[in-house]
């Protein structure tokens, strides 16, 4: 009783298989949408290739017959209309019959706008070879993947779109207008490796706000006309521009690459033969790890080369091996995690800044050295570097201004201008904080040449005389070192030729001050002097004549040499000493110098003096006149031996001498003598003395 049902329901059922029709083909189904008109060879291949699984090629196997460029001259053979690729795509019924291969078509010409907005295929579009005549749209499409490899379109729209996979606009891709991926979403690459993109007049491929979760290729002979815009997207993986990449945009001051705001979770690579006709934006860019420019060459001389104004690098900024820019490379209030490294560089921009770092935060070195060049000034104004700055044989041209301006910048390591360094301008390094050293060993100074040192601070500093800047064009007020190195000049005639190099119109006591304390604590005690005693000799220069200041660094400091040679004082005083002993043995001689006392003359028994010769006969009981010791004793304040108070030049002896109308005698001259001798040892006396002690120095 249960087998008889059974048996019943299996004889049913295959009289019903036997009567039902065949299931009908993707061809079928194609030909029943499209009729009354015919399909051509290339959509019957298509049909029927991409139900099994496999690619529909109208390719011919001759290069230049199948190059997608002579796709106008195809027969209609090989012409497949781009409705029938939005039904495959769109249609419920049809996208069922597509396999997990999806739509692969090589060698086809696609006539009319392929419209696939909104579509949401679960299978890749792939294409080879091929070209469409008109506009590709895929706004707001969903794709497991888009391949349109060595295939040429017209533009592409699509803004919005999700490609789950990769997307590949390669091997030599050509689009004559404008390929939008406007907030698109990329989960794999999105790879144009080798594309040739063309819209001189707007965007060559617009990316803005794009996300792609792996790497951006734009590589292998990449070109495009127009700007390639990837304004607020997010990468994240590399972003590649390399291997002879070249992005060309016409317009005056039209950007090449404008990748303002973008986040790049990997590096970005713009090297090895990259090329840029206008600016390289990456202003306010966020990069994960390495900016690469080694090699690369940027062109837009009336701006910026390459912009990373605010941009945030954790790893390194190579501008190296040949790296070159017409136009500024604008770094300003940058972040580099590590390095900037600009070796071997070249960068012009004759009007401006060649290379613009103001405000930029460097936790590495910033190396500009061996083979570096720059037209233009190098700003680096309020930067903090947290290595070196490395000139060593850079050569820096900017003769109407500054080629280095380091102002107010703090930099933990040293600065380095050596190995035949050459800059032609100003090099200024004022208020900047060096803590290492500055190393201006074998710089080679131009014509043109000025160094601003005002109020820098440092650790070291380290010269030759061949470095220095020529007069006038050394700027050094407020400069203060720890020590000057061994190496280095150390004489006071040297260091003074040095402080002589600067301008010439005001005086300034800072950096004599400066050095002579730097000379000191390293040991050179007699140097420090020298400096000291100079910078009061080059003070006086600039005294009003006969004022107070005057007299004091033009006569009595000079005499102590202002308190730091008290042995010249001493000497002058010798001298005047000597002087006077022999002008007063002369007097005493000539009976100019009597006693100062009438007691020292003999008197007879009636009270009168004794006369020889005319003249008063001296009492053999009287103190012995010694012309030394009344020149001492006359010189010397307070100093009492009994010869100044008992002896004294008499003014109406000696000879009568007349000068124009007034009437003198060599007596009155001895006198007055006397009086300047006396004056003389109190003021020498006096100054030398306090500047033995200490209490007059200047």
């Amino acid at each position: 009783m249960r087998v008889v049902p059974l048996l019943a329901y299996l004889v049913l059922s295959s009289m019903a298989f036997a009567a039902a029709p065949p299931r009908p083909t993707l061809l079928d189904l194609a030909k029943t949408k499209f009729a009354p008109r015919e399909l051509t060879h290339a959509e019957e291949k298509v049909f029927i290739s991409t139900e099994l699984g496999e690619p529909a090629s109208a390719l011919t196997g001759d290069d230049k017959q199948d190059d997608p460029a002579n796709a106008a001259n195809w027969p209609d053979a090989r012409a497949v209309h781009a409705e029938c690729l939005a039904w495959l795509c769109t249609d419920r019924e049809a996208s069922r019959r597509v396999t997990f291969r999806g739509i692969q078509i090589y060698g086809m010409r696609i006539d009319g706008k392929l419209d696939l907005e909104f579509a949401q295929a679960p299978f890749p579009f792939w294409t080879w070879k091929c070209a469409f005549t008109n506009e590709i749209v895929l706004r707001h499409a969903h794709f497991p993947a888009l391949y349109l490899q060595f295939t040429h379109v017209k533009s592409i729209d699509a803004d919005g779109a999700k490609i789950d996979g990769n997307m590949f606009l390669r091997d030599h891709f050509k689009a004559a207008g404008e390929v939008r991926l406007l907030g698109a979403t990329i989960g794999g690459n999105l790879e144009c490796n080798g594309a040739q993109l063309t819209n001189p007049k707007g965007m060559a491929l617009n990316a803005d706000g794009a996300k792609i979760n792996g790497s951006v290729f734009l590589r292998n002979g990449f070109s495009s006309q127009g700007e390639v815009n990837l304004l607020g997207a997010t990468i994240g993986g590399n972003l590649e521009c390399n291997h002879g990449a070249q992005l060309i945009n016409p317009n005056p001051n039209g950007r090449a690459l404008n990748a303002d705001g973008v986040k790049i979770n990997s590096y970005v690579f713009l090297r090895d033969g990259f090329k840029a006709q206008g600016e390289v934006n990456l202003l306010g860019a966020i990069i994960g790890r390495n900016l690469e420019c080694d090699g690369a060459q940027l062109s837009n001389p009336d701006g910026k080369a390459l912009n990373a104004d605010g941009a945030k690098i954790n790893g390194s900024a190579f501008l190296r091996n040949g790296f070159s820019s017409q136009g500024e490379v604008n770094f300003l209030g940058a972040t580099i995690g590590l390095n900037l490294d600009c070796e071997a560089a070249q960068l012009s921009n004759p009007k401006g800044m060649a290379l613009n770092a103001d405000g930029a935060k460097i936790n590495g070195g910033l190396y500009l050295r061996r083979g570096f060049k720059a037209i233009g000034e190098v700003d680096l104004i309020r930067a903090a570097i947290g290595g070196d700055l490395d000139c060593d044989g850079a050569e820096l041209f900017n003769p109407d201004g500054y080629v280095l301006n380091a102002d107010r910048s703090t930099i933990d390591g040293g600065v380095y201008l050596r190995s035949h360094f050459k800059a032609d301008g100003g090099v200024g390094f004022f208020a900047t904080q060096v803590k290492s050293q500055l190393n201006c060993y074998n710089t080679l100074p131009a014509e043109h040449t000025w160094f601003e040192l005002r109020s820098a601070k440092i650790g070291t500093f380290r010269d030759e005389e061949k470095s220095w800047p020529g007069e006038g064009k050394l700027f050094l007020d407020g400069f203060t070192y720890d020590r000057i190195s061994e190496d280095s000049p150390l004489t006071a005639q040297s260091r003074i030729e040095w402080l002589h190099r600067q301008p010439h119109h005001k005086f300034l006591p800072q950096p004599y001050e400066q050095l002579a304390s730097v000379l000191r604590n390293m040991g050179h005690e007699r140097e420090a002097r020298r400096v000291m005693i100079q910078k009061n000799q080059d003070h006086a220069n600039f005294t009003k004549r006969f004022s107070q200041e005057w007299w004091w660094y033009n006569v009595f400091g000079w005499l102590i040499g202002y308190g730091y040679a008290p042995s010249r004082a001493f000497f002058i005083s010798l001298g005047m000493i000597l002087l006077g002993w022999g002008l007063f043995r002369l007097g005493f001689i000539k009976n100019l110098i009597l006693p100062a006392d009438e007691n020292g003359y003999e008197k007879d028994e009636s009270g009168k003096f004794v006369r020889k010769d005319g003249e008063r006969t001296i009492s053999d009981d009287y103190p012995k006149f010694n012309a030394l010791i009344f020149s001492l004793e006359s010189f010397t304040p307070l100093l009492k031996l009994d010869q100044s108070s008992n002896w004294a030049p008499n003014a109406k002896c000696g000879a009568a001498l007349h000068f124009w109308r007034v009437h003198l005698t060599t007596g009155s001259l001895l006198r007055v003598y006397l009086w300047f001798h006396i004056l003389a040892g109190w003021v020498l006396t006096s100054l030398w003395v306090g500047a033995l002690t200490g209490l007059v120095k200047t």
